[in-house]
């Protein structure tokens, strides 16, 4: 259950790419290059959780995704560093989604698990 709680300290450096990986059409796992770590943010497919892990740049993910850096909303948040991130946790206490704040403490950006694919959202401002 409520098992979300990986230690990720990203250097100074801004997001540069954010990488979508697709299985069979579904969004299950985004890749947020940070320089030297990138921060990889998986669906898990048997319980709709997500699954956050920080690895060295690398290190290679083993997987090939998609450049996303110039679409919306990840145009808007490239060379800015990471500022923030929350959990959230469901009525049944598994953690099914990210808050993602970048340059400040607001978040920006909302990743959730449905139906085994991550949704990405954009929060309007405070």
């Amino acid at each position: 259950m409520l098992q979300c709680s990986p230690r990720f300290t990203p250097s100074v450096t801004g997001l540069s790419v954010p990488s979508h990986v697709y299985t069979e059409g579904s969004l299950d796992k985004l890749i947020f290059n940070f320089g030297q770590i990138s921060l990889i943010v998986t669906a898990d497919e048997n319980d709709d959780s997500i699954d956050i892990a920080a690895a060295g740049t690398t290190e290679p993910p083993h997987v090939v995704g998609v450049d996303k850096s110039q679409l919306h909303p990840w145009n808007n948040i490239i060379g800015k560093p990471f500022g923030w991130g929350w959990v959230t946790v469901n009525q049944q206490g598994y953690c099914d989604g990210l808050l993602l704040g970048f340059g400040g403490i607001f978040p920006q950006i909302v990743l959730n698990v449905i139906a085994s694919s991550i949704k990405v959202g954009v929060i309007s401002g405070p």
